[in-house]
């Protein structure tokens, strides 16, 4: 990350915001033992940090980031013992260095002085708005999501919903009227360029040929609309289904297609409307569940956003994101912790603070902060969010993430052989032998 001068009163600030993390620390040592047992460590790696990304006190308050914190200073810590004991590697030094100030801008960025600057260097994190202009940006898009509001396919799958189209998500999620946040939903009518060439071929979808052109020819004609007046870029970007806060509540988005799958069986040919439908109803589930709750603990970058795409597959569907389904089965596999169990234990998956607090106590502070900076591999692919690929990256992504598990003092002894040859820990492996009886 290039560097940023800070130019706030250091002095001053960090004071404060050390003492507040000091009360943090005593709290958070009971729930998490690695933190009490590291503490030298930590404050040791802390100081720098405040004071170069002037954070302030008040990040201290949510409990959530100063886990995170507490991780990075860690690693801090013991990255500075390292360079004041002995020789090291200067390029792993550098290395250890450039990640933990990526780490610190990511999780930081909504407390620091330098927010500003460390969101361009991000160029995707959302940029921080003035009350007013925050005012004015919700009013242009809900001016634009109302022209593009499909009225009569919304108000179909609100009826779907209330007739107990997503009461078995509900129940999973242990979910009912007294902790149901509340949350809108929309459909639109609009798709990305990709699905809407894929609807013009033969059988595109299963749309029977003689509405084709009329149902093309009504989506299309929206596609200049979204992309200017909401500043999307690119279109194949956009989502069959996502959901997005707004005024303080979540509203799921649906495209067109997507919402036809379910209510509207009639415009496709026979073969394909099961199928539709169970594609549908599942993206649907996937998006209700991102409405109900959030892992995602900052509001500009994509800290913890592997987790939530994991939540939210657990519940409905993982879709694109097969490498977050894959991680169970090797997590489970190297370290013997569940995040599936976890998840379906606890209403709603669970709280940001306390699946961190389980993965740093089953697996180990660093683990639990590793794991909320890897990127999903379809959001590797996008453009933007700069400083979230190069800590996925550092970090070796989804499987970068297992091996350092596999390579840890905790596990590294404890590993099936045949699994550590898989991940390419070990050259060969020792075939068990039969005997016939």
């Amino acid at each position: 990350m290039p560097e940023i001068i800070n130019t706030t009163n250091p002095e001053s600030l960090s004071q404060n915001s050390s003492e507040k993390l000091k009360h943090r620390l005593d709290a958070l040592s009971s729930t998490i033992p690695e933190i009490a047992e590291t503490r030298e460590i930590i404050e040791k790696g802390s100081q720098s940090l405040i004071e170069d990304f002037g954070l302030e006190a008040e990040m201290f308050d949510d409990e959530v980031l100063s886990m995170f914190f507490t991780a990075i200073a860690q690693r801090n810590g013991l990255l500075l013992q390292q360079l004041e004991s002995g020789p090291i590697d200067e390029e792993v030094a550098k290395g250890e260095k450039e990640f933990i100030h990526d780490a610190m801008a990511l999780v930081g960025m909504d407390y620091s002085s330098l927010s500003n600057e460390l969101r361009a260097i991000d160029d995707g994190a959302t940029a921080e708005l003035s009350d007013v202009e925050q005012r004015e940006k919700n009013q242009k898009e809900q001016m634009i999501y109302e022209s593009l509001t499909n009225v009569r396919l919304t108000e179909k799958i609100k009826g779907k919903i209330n007739s107990g189209l997503l009461d078995s998500v509900k129940a999973m999620m242990k979910i009912d009227t007294d902790n149901e946040d509340q949350y809108d939903i929309r459909v639109l009518d609009v798709c990305n360029m990709q699905t809407l060439s894929a609807m013009e071929t033969i059988n595109g979808f299963g749309i029977i040929d003689s509405k084709l052109d009329v149902y093309v020819q009504d989506i299309s004609k929206n596609i200049e609309l979204y992309e200017q007046e909401l500043g999307q870029e690119n279109y194949n970007d956009m989502a069959p289904a996502w959901s997005e806060g707004i005024n303080g509540k979540k509203t799921i988005f649906l495209t067109k297609i997507l919402a036809d799958m379910m209510v509207s069986p009639e415009l496709f040919v026979k073969g394909s409307r099961r199928g539709n439908y169970n594609i549908a109803v599942e993206a649907l589930k996937h998006e209700y569940v991102h409405a109900q709750g959030d892992l995602m603990p900052t509001s500009g970058t994509m800290v913890n956003l592997f987790l939530e795409e994991f939540r939210a597959g657990t519940y409905g569907n993982f879709g694109e994101y097969y490498d977050c389904k894959a991680i169970e089965y090797f997590l489970k596999t190297a370290s013997g912790f569940s995040l599936k169990e976890f998840i379906e234990t606890n209403p709603k998956g669970g709280g940001p603070s306390a699946l961190f607090a389980e993965i740093s106590n089953k697996i180990g502070l660093q683990a639990a902060m590793e794991i909320g900076l890897i990127l999903p591999e379809a959001y590797q692919k996008k453009s933007g969010n700069n400083i979230c690929k190069r800590t996925s990256e550092y970090i070796g992504n989804d499987m970068g993430y297992i091996r350092r598990i596999c390579k840890s003092p905790r596990f590294k002894d404890k590993l099936d052989p045949t699994f550590a040859w898989y991940m390419g820990l070990t050259k060969e492996i020792e075939k068990p032998s039969i005997e016939k009886q």
